[in-house]
């Protein structure tokens, strides 16, 4: 008995296949005795590649050693081969792989100052690569002299809860749209772990604080359990330095200010229609400016300013995050002692948004 096989192309519908069979030299009396009818087998799922997470690095440290991994993607399928790459990376500085390109987790090495993107393709014993997958590696500068610096600070919910946002300079924190049960900020050090941090908080609420173990909180933490701080409105300065010794000793590093403003603004109403109010805080001048109409139903307003004030008016508007949205100056228009606005295009998302004017004199 001998088989054979037949490929051809089919379209969705009805197939009609007609068979015959002859035996060598012409001769009947031949049988069909079998037919089996075989299904292209569907494509194999590629394996999936994975760089790693992203790594930061101080000098004098110059290498970095990468943990990739993968994953099969087709049934029965195994990860056969690792191949790595620099994608991108400071001029003239290429890193070197060790012991080669060819294994899941090198070493990379030779790495000068800058950022490296470094990406993975893997692939598997049917011979299928998968999508390349990246990982950075940035390498900063040298430490100052006293082996320590405050990078940032970050608002974060009390308790155990997520990272909120960054607290950077110049930020607008509006109560409303924060968690109800509580603050906390977190100072971020380089490197990560130091020997102390010294917070100095004032303006509206003051408060000292030291904390020598991480993570390294405005308002302390149990274990990593953020205590609770219910800011008061106003505007406030933050401090931090870290030291090289436990409560405040040894060797201080470079430290961090931020100024930011605390708010208490509602969300907007039906009657303010699709557009939130422009909210313009007064911080203590005598005659506060005001903006009409407040709320704005199309992001287009005037703000009114005391009529002492003269000389052009820098101006930016800012989500409730504090994050800008638009900045510029503006002369001042005089003989209206005010300033139109026209924030239409910035203000299309629900939510409350400040203007913050600076002009000679106080910040409005």
């Amino acid at each position: 008995m001998t088989a054979t096989t037949e490929t051809f192309a089919v379209a969705d519908g009805v197939l009609n296949l007609d068979f015959s069979a002859r035996n060598p030299g012409g001769l009947d009396q031949s049988k069909v005795s079998a037919i089996e009818v075989l299904g292209q087998s569907a494509a194999t799922a590629p394996p999936v590649a994975s760089a790693g997470p992203v790594q930061d690095l101080t000098l004098p440290a110059t290498s970095a050693a990468l943990t990739g991994d993968g994953g099969a993607g087709a049934p029965g399928a195994t990860v056969a081969a690792y191949a790595w790459a620099q994608a991108s990376g400071p001029a003239g500085a290429p890193a070197t792989f060790s012991p080669n390109t060819a294994v899941a987790a090198p070493t990379v090495s030779g790495l000068a100052p800058g950022t490296y993107v470094f990406a993975l393709v893997v692939t598997d014993n049917l011979g299928t690569p998968s999508a390349p997958s990246t990982t950075t590696v940035t390498v900063n500068p040298p430490l100052p002299a006293g082996g320590s610096r405050l990078a940032s600070f970050t608002l974060v919910s009390t308790g155990t809860g997520p990272d909120l946002q960054p607290l950077a300079d110049g930020a607008v924190l509006n109560l409303a749209a924060l968690p109800a049960a509580g603050l906390n900020v977190r100072a971020n050090t380089n490197p990560a772990a130091v020997g102390s941090v010294v917070f100095t908080l004032s303006g509206a609420q003051a408060r000292t604080q030291t904390e020598t173990t991480a993570p390294y909180a405005l308002f302390g933490d149990a274990n990593g359990s953020y205590a609770a701080w219910i800011p008061a409105v106003g505007s406030y300065k933050l401090t931090a330095t870290p030291y090289a010794g436990p409560g405040g000793t040894g060797a201080a590093g470079t430290a961090l200010t931020v100024n930011f403003t605390v708010v208490q603004q509602a969300a907007a109403t039906a009657a303010a229609k699709h557009t939130p109010p422009v909210v313009v805080p007064d911080l203590t001048v005598a005659e506060p400016p005001r903006a009409y109409p407040n709320p704005s139903a199309d992001g287009r307003f005037t703000v009114a300013l005391p009529a002492a004030r003269a000389g052009e008016v820098t101006y930016a508007l800012m989500s409730a995050t504090g994050a800008v949205l638009i900045q510029g100056t503006r002369p001042r228009e005089a003989a209206a002692l005010g300033l139109a606005f026209d924030f239409s295009a910035e203000m299309q998302a629900p939510g409350v948004y400040y203007l913050r004017l600076v002009s000679p004199g106080p910040t409005l």
